[in-house]
Formats: C-alpha cells, sequence, structure tokens
C-alpha cells in the first residue's frame, strides 16, 4: 500500500483541510531541496490532513511512548524547517516536517524522505540537535515504518 492509498483509505474520516493550489505550488519552491518531497505536497493537496489529529498507543508507536500528532499546515512546515530547531538542522538531512506534538512536548514529527516513496515516520526531540549540521542519531525516536502503515494504524481525534 502506498501513502496515498492509506491517505484515501482514511478520507472521509481526516478532520483537517486540503492545502490550496497555491498552497501546493509554494510548497514546491520552499522544499525543491528535499529531493523525493513533491508527493508530499500532492498528498496535502488530494487529502484533509493538515490540522488532523493522529494518535497511536504506545504498543502500536514503535518508541513505546504513544504519539498524538497535529499534522501540520504549510505555514507551520515552513516555520519548523526554517526558523525553529530542530527542524533547521533536519531539513538540511532530508527529514521533512510533518506534525506538532498535541501532548505538549512540542517535539515535532518528521518523515524520512531520502528513505524512499513510503518514508519512516520520526520524531525528533529538541535536545537532538548537536550543531547546525547534525543531529544526535540516538534521539531520532521511530514512530512508524512507514507513512502508510502510520495512517492505517493511528486513531483519528
Amino acid at each position: 500500500m502506498t501513502p496515498f492509498d492509506a491517505a484515501d483509505a482514511i478520507q472521509a474520516r481526516l478532520t483537517g483541510r486540503r492545502i490550496t493550489p497555491d498552497e501546493r505550488a509554494r510548497f514546491g519552491e520552499l522544499f525543491r531541496e528535499i529531493d523525493n518531497s513533491g508527493w508530499i505536497g500532492d498528498m496535502m493537496a488530494r487529502c484533509k490532513l493538515a490540522g488532523t489529529t493522529f494518535v497511536l498507543d504506545k504498543q502500536v508507536d514503535l518508541s513505546g511512548l504513544g504519539t498524538e500528532m497535529i499534522w501540520m499546515t504549510l505555514d507551520q512546515m515552513v516555520d519548523e524547517a526554517n526558523a525553529t530547531y530542530p527542524g533547521i538542522v533536519a531539513l538540511k538531512l532530508g527529514f521533512l516536517p510533518v506534525g506538532n506534538c498535541a501532548i505538549g512536548s512540542g517535539d515535532p514529527y518528521f518523515l524520512n524522505v531520502k528513505d524512499g516513496p513510503d518514508p519512516p515516520v520520526v520524531r525528533i526531540r529538541h535536545d537532538a540537535v548537536l550543531d547546525e549540521n547534525a543531529l544526535d542519531e540516538e534521539s531520532i525516536e521511530l514512530v512508524s515504518h512507514s507513512l502508510s502503515a502510520f495512517l492505517q494504524e493511528a486513531q483519528i481525534e
């Protein structure tokens, strides 16, 4: 199953919004340096992801912590990638920001887009930043092996 298939399967339950055609074009301009990321903009334009809250129980979240993630709007993605840490460093390493923590930790969620067409979903803690070009790999928490699995397994609030 592809991420598009997984998103389409839950489309009726998504509580967020689609990005507009103008936002989709902006996505392409802003994240063009990230190889293989354009499809995420396409998926956000097709499915009501932005603003939807996804929940994984501790038993399903591969980090064992449990997840409550609000899918970011395009403006939030841009802000995380360009104005805050760990997003600034993570973007340089091929991690695209997609989610905010709804529990209160503030730790953002990313897609590791350099890992192929169905990338892992990870949480990168703020203390993972070693310097302006490096993250502590041990502070990158694997939430799901793939976006499609994440979308299939998550409860939607």
